[in-house]
């Protein structure tokens, strides 16, 4: 698996990415049965077009980043979460600080500077996934930017799991993050799809 700073790839230009690129966008903290979901959607999509399957994440978890006060930590590592996607197939992924430049980027605008530098010929993310300054962008937008620009688009249904008392959940990040200072590590476990190590 290939590993790109962002910087590097504003800055220069790779034959890496000539035949095109599928992506997808996020923190990607613990890798869990949601995101597994997601990447085997990108993963199938890449094949059949013939593109090198990638993901754009930063160096921390955006929730981290936003919200520290309430934030109960990191699942894995970065280094753990390079290791699970290289495992998962990933064929390069692109590293961003959540920097105040990056911040102000629209969605729309981050989308185009991937076309424009990595060839992105499809996206893949959840149906709930916002980018872009304050979130704004969502689901309808990025369907309009990609139709405009001839990209693929396309967005998986949320994982949902019963935590407790028959409460259902879209399993994500922060949920195992809640379960894990919780105590209820078999329950996290269970929503990542691995034992924590």
């Amino acid at each position: 698996m290939k590993i790109f700073n962002w910087d590097e790839i504003i800055n220069n230009s790779s034959d890496f990415f000539t035949e095109g690129t599928g992506i997808s966008v996020g923190s990607y903290d613990g890798l869990h049965v949601g995101h597994q979901q997601i990447l085997n959607a990108l993963k199938d999509g890449c094949s059949e077009n013939h593109l090198q399957t990638g993901i754009f994440t930063f160096t921390r978890p955006l929730a981290g980043v936003k919200n520290p006060v309430s934030y109960f930590g990191d699942i894995s590592s970065l280094n753990q979460r390079l290791e699970l996607l290289e495992a998962a197939g990933i064929d390069f992924v692109i590293l961003a600080e959540f920097t105040e430049d990056f911040a102000k980027l629209s969605g729309i605008e981050f989308f185009s500077l991937l076309k424009d530098k990595i060839n992105l010929k499809l996206i893949c993310e959840g149906v709930d996934f916002r980018c872009g300054y304050k979130g704004s962008t969502d689901m309808k937008e990025i369907s309009d930017f990609a139709n405009k620009e001839g990209i693929e688009a396309i967005f998986v249904e949320p994982v949902v799991a019963n935590i407790s008392d028959n409460k259902e959940v879209r399993v994500s990040s922060s949920i195992i993050r809640q379960l894990l200072a919780e105590g209820n590590k078999s329950k996290a476990e269970e929503l990542l799809g691995r034992n924590i190590k």
